[in-house]
This record gives C-alpha cells, structure tokens and sequence, in this order.
C-alpha cells in the first residue's frame, strides 16, 4: 500500500511530505489515507489533488490539498465535505475549516460579478466574530487578496451600522 501511495504522489508536484516513499510507509503503518485524484485526458485518475490523513481509522491526522501552503482548492470541497460526513464528531474542527473555505470561495465569486458584500459576509472577512480556518499551513491568501480592494472605512460603517460621524480614527 505505502509503495502504490508514493508511486501515486511521485513527481505529482503536491508539497506533501507522503510523497517520500519512507514517510508514505509511515503515514500508512499510523492509519488510514484518502487521497482524492482528477482524470487526465485518457479518463484516469492521476493527478492527486486532496489527501486525509488518519491517525488510526477515526481520528483525523491532517488535510492537505495543492493550492499553496497545502490549502484545499476550492473544486475538491464538495468531496471534502462528504468523506468528512464519515467521521462524525471527529470531524467537528474541519467542518469549520470547510465552511470557511466554502465561504472565501463565495466571497471571490462576488467579488468577481461585482456584488456587494453583506454585514455578515464583511464580518466574516475581517474575521470579526472568528478566524478564519484553512487546511494550509499559513492564511489563506484569499483573505488578504479580498481585503486589499476593499475601502475599509465604508466597510466599517455596514459592520457597525454607523455613520462617517461615528467612527473614531485616533
């Protein structure tokens, strides 16, 4: 099994650390692991895309996908979403990972038609009322990249319900 892994992973251009033969052997000694592929052009599941990690058959070690820092692109969510159906309350912390990659995803879609953001879609981006979670080993630059062309004082004024007048600068 560790050797089909690495084989599967070799060359492929994820980042992860599986695609060592030696801590492929590891990884699968210590549980179970999901990897998730696309097809290529001859219809067969090559590229590897969104990898799980088990530490034993019930306890989720890590998520990683391919976008940078490891986070999870946003077309592997919905097959993310359902393999963590599986783990019951195990998967409690990266449901909330997933909603807010989910949410990130929304939030460039607005962006890119033009659409105005909500309070709670503003409360969210400046992580008002939580962090926002990835599966990356850093922030997803999403956030950032969405928060640059932002006016943050007209956004201030949708979060707090207020008025130019209201808002303190010193």
């Amino acid at each position: 099994d560790a050797q089909r892994l690495f084989s599967s992973l070799e060359g492929k251009g994820t980042g992860w650390c599986t695609a060592g033969h030696s801590t492929a052997e590891t990884q699968i000694e210590s549980g179970d692991f999901y990897v998730y592929y696309t097809y290529d052009a001859n219809s067969k599941p090559t590229q590897p895309r969104l990898a799980i990690r088990m530490d034993g058959n019930q306890k989720i070690g890590e998520i990683r996908g391919i976008l940078p820092h490891q986070g999870v692109e946003p077309i592997m969510q919905e097959a993310l979403d359902q393999k963590l159906e599986e783990f019951g309350g195990e998967a409690k912390v990266y449901r909330k990972k997933s909603n807010d990659m989910r949410t990130l995803t929304a939030l460039e879609k607005k962006k890119e038609k033009e659409e105005p953001f909500t309070k709670d879609n503003l409360l969210f981006l400046y992580e008002v009322n939580s962090r926002i979670e990835g599966f990356g080993y850093e922030t997803d630059p999403r956030i950032e990249e969405l928060r640059r062309d932002r006016n943050v004082e007209e956004d201030m004024l949708v979060i707090f319900d207020c008025t130019k007048a209201e808002i303190a600068h010193v």
